[in-house]
């Protein structure tokens, strides 16, 4: 006599349709998991470098803001004068007095007419945030030929380096350590032509 009852869990030769085992659930689970830690390893290590890119973009950018504002200000320059253990320079122009001062926080600060600019703001560059070094100070005063009229004749600027000093723990730092972009040092004469080494 023919069944009059089928169950959906028969197959048409009546055995039981077997589902997934709690050994294959576990399984496949093992290796989504194993596959998501790659692929978040690969996103995170794509999103520090990009942000490690971003940070050396802005120190690049920085120090050649620095750098053009120096040139322009040194090409109309009559004389100068360092203070400051070398951290100050004053360049005496025809648009009047063009100050250039490292403070004690790291910021290069430019002040022209009582105006101010801060070149790595900490305000703007706080994550991390971007300081300025210079050995032994920013600028000396040299004398050129011992010819001390006017004094100092020609003035050296040291090489400035713009750093990150605060680590945000990424990869990259850790493999590479603390990003820097470093300006070379280079000497002008008050009375002659700029020339940048």
């Amino acid at each position: 006599m023919p069944h009059l009852y089928s169950s959906p869990y028969l197959s048409q030769s009546g055995k039981a349709q077997q589902g997934v085992t709690l050994l294959e659930m576990a399984l496949a689970m093992m290796i989504l998991s194993v596959l998501a830690v790659g692929v978040s390893s690969i996103l995170r290590t794509g999103v520090e470098t990009q942000m490690a890119q971003r940070n050396d973009l802005n120190m690049q950018s920085i120090g050649m803001n620095v750098s053009e504002d120096l040139r322009n200000d040194i090409r109309v320059a009559d004389s100068a004068s360092i203070t400051g253990g070398g951290n100050s320079m004053t360049l005496v122009t025809g648009n009047g007095n063009v100050t250039y001062t490292l403070d004690g926080s790291g910021q290069l600060i430019r002040t022209l007419n009582g105006q101010s600019k801060i070149y790595n703001d900490q305000t703007v560059y706080k994550s991390p945030t971007l300081v300025v070094r210079c050995t032994n100070g920013c600028f000396t005063a040299m004398q050129m030929n011992n010819d001390t009229a006017p004094s100092p004749r020609e003035v050296m600027v040291n090489e400035m380096k713009i750093t990150q000093s605060t680590s945000q723990n990424t990869v990259i730092d850790r493999s590479f350590g603390l990003a820097s972009f470093a300006l070379r040092a280079f000497s002008f004469n008050l009375t002659g032509a700029t020339q940048f080494q």
